[in-house]
């Protein structure tokens, strides 16, 4: 059987755009105007969660899985942990699937979809080599992001407004080539950003200038692009303070 990747990230949602020419490097995040209320939120690193504070910052965990989905793995996996496990509330735990097109059956998805999980793109061709989505063009991660959408779309019944979320394969992001893209699908937002657990971040808009670092080889934006979400993934520090974004390579079971 295939491996299923689990991915966690903690997140907060929260939401002036800058108002930037293709080319030019992003402004500054002012101290005001960019407001939750306008879909604007900057990036900031600067707080600190202790155990004193911890009432003043919400914990969301979200569970995310990239991977193909197949009967198997529905089945033996997602069924069970889907009809099972609830929220503190009392409500259904909903998890995030970003869909690659290899190995997918699509009834799988929509019965997904209709048990009310969240369905997001991952890509068609679910590339294994990191450079194809480091070096592509905007043209061919339109095709692989917009294109995917489309197949959900058709395949699984899901509206098109409904897929929202997407995640680039391998976490490798092309810069500015790789959120453009995004917007051509009309994606909302990203979740292929890590940061280290020393440097949390919440979700943010690309609005303004991002701090977060750039991890993994990848090419990150530096591009205005308002009202596009990223939802960091905040590493976790596992055994011996290893740090990881997989909670297998954490040995977290």
């Amino acid at each position: 059987m295939r491996r299923v990747v689990f991915w966690l990230c903690v997140l907060s949602i929260s939401v002036a755009p800058a108002i930037c020419k293709k080319g030019q490097k992003a402004p500054t995040c002012p101290s005001k105007g960019c407001e939750a209320n306008k879909n604007c939120r900057c990036s900031d690193s600067s707080f600190v969660i202790n155990k004193d504070n911890l009432d003043e910052y919400p914990q969301l965990v979200s569970l995310v899985t990239d991977d193909a989905l197949e009967e198997a793995i529905y089945n033996d996996i997602w069924l069970p942990l889907i009809s099972t496990y609830q929220n503190p509330d009392g409500s259904p735990i909903v998890n995030t699937f970003f869909v690659p097109h290899e190995y997918t059956d699509y009834k799988i998805v929509n019965e997904l979809y209709n048990y009310g999980q969240e369905i997001a793109v991952n890509s068609i061709t679910k590339n294994n080599l990191q450079d194809y989505w480091r070096k592509a063009s905007e043209e061919t991660l339109t095709k692989e992001f917009l294109g995917m959408k489309k197949i959900l779309t058709k395949f699984a019944n899901i509206p098109s407004e409904n897929i929202l979320g997407v995640r680039t394969p391998q976490f490798q992001l092309a810069g500015n080539h790789t959120i453009a893209a995004y917007q051509a699908a009309d994606l909302k937002y990203d979740s292929s950003w890590p940061t280290l657990p020393s440097l949390p971040l919440f979700p943010y808009t690309l609005d303004f200038a991002s701090t977060q670092q750039c991890t993994l080889g990848s090419e990150c934006p530096n591009e205005a692009f308002p009202g596009f979400w990223i939802l960091p993934i905040n590493d976790l520090a596992g055994k011996n303070g290893k740090e990881c974004n997989v909670l297998y390579n954490c040995n977290i079971t």
